[in-house]
């Protein structure tokens, strides 16, 4: 079992779930936390508190976020000495949820099950035109 939070810009995070939701069967191992121009970081941090420690300790927790340097990641960021079984990914897309939903990314090497996943998932970003010889 795993848990996976959703925190991004806006209500960006909502509608990527509800895409998730058409595609996938069951997605209640995602949970949603949006962030506004008028949050504080430590109403962000606290938000975020708030999630990990509804989590049980032993159940490994995959906090995505939009954009690298945005203030999503730089506030979740806080959290990842916090527990070992946190980890923190940013580049929010409709592929990569796919993936780390579905695939069992907290059995064995973690970190390496991480790695794999994000090289698949680059793959998924794609310049059509080339594929026409434009």
């Amino acid at each position: 079992m795993k848990k996976i939070l959703l925190l991004t810009h806006g209500d960006f995070c909502k509608g990527i779930k509800n895409s998730l939701d058409v595609i996938i069967s069951d997605s209640s191992m995602v949970d949603t936390l949006s962030v506004s121009v008028s949050d504080s970081p430590d109403e962000i941090k606290e938000r975020i508190q708030n999630y990990i420690d509804s989590v049980s300790e032993d159940i490994p927790v995959f906090i995505i976020t939009d954009i690298p340097a945005g203030s999503t990641t730089t506030n979740a960021a806080n959290f990842v000495p916090y527990r070992n079984n946190i980890h923190l990914i940013t580049g929010l897309n409709l592929g990569m949820l796919l993936a780390i939903a579905l695939q069992p990314l907290e059995e064995g090497n973690v970190k390496e099950n991480i790695h794999s996943l994000l090289e698949d998932a680059k793959e998924t970003i794609v310049y059509v035109n080339d594929m026409f010889g434009q």
